[in-house]
């Protein structure tokens, strides 16, 4: 790499990192977290302690019901067999993944929506990491998991409120990204012709 290269390159760099974390970036994303730890923090917090105490581990029968479990893998049960390092750091990874995703947005609704899958992953990885005793498990006093509460009819998984958080977020985001694509395309395309 030459001398022009390497200048070419810190111009770059330090215009992008301008552009990412100016003040105006900064502001943005504290806000949004703020607005999201406040609907976030009492709802997981409090689905997670009444989930704890609650003396029957099944309520009603609709579309969403209540089964209390503990999963001691990630998502629907994936790994609840490996060892509890592998699925920590696995968990750790991508949580800090989507926070470096978080840190190099720009627009407000992908600031959101990662900000929310963020949120959602460090609450499950908190939430693993702390002892629970589950009244309904007889007072059982569970190691490396999370309480899971909500269970679809079709019984295809059973979720708490992180993980709601954690799909929105990303399930959000990919799909806003591709319908941005398809219209940048067709927008390219009414261009050419």
């Amino acid at each position: 790499m030459g001398q022009k290269d390497k200048s070419i390159w810190k111009q770059e760099t330090i215009k992008f990192l301008k552009e990412n974390f100016s003040k105006k970036n900064n502001i943005l994303r504290l806000i949004i977290l703020a607005c999201v730890l406040v609907i976030f923090i009492p709802w997981a917090v409090a689905m997670n302690i009444w989930a704890q105490h609650s003396q029957y581990a099944e309520y009603g029968s609709g579309f969403i019901s209540i089964s209390i479990v503990t999963n001691s893998g990630m998502a629907f049960s994936f790994m609840s067999n490996s060892p509890e390092w592998v699925v920590y750091m696995i968990q750790w990874l991508v949580t800090i993944a989507i926070l470096v995703i978080v840190l190099f947005c720009k627009k407000w609704y992908y600031i959101l929506l990662w900000t929310c899958a963020f949120l959602g992953g460090l609450f499950n990885v908190i939430d693993r990491a702390c002892a629970k005793t589950i009244v309904s498990m007889g007072d059982q006093t569970q190691y490396n998991c999370v309480v899971d509460y909500f269970k679809f009819s079709f019984k295809w998984g059973i979720f708490n409120v992180p993980d709601i958080f954690v799909c929105i977020g990303t399930i959000g985001a990919i799909i806003t990204y591709l319908i941005q694509t398809i219209m940048l395309m067709f927008k390219k395309d009414e261009k050419n012709k």
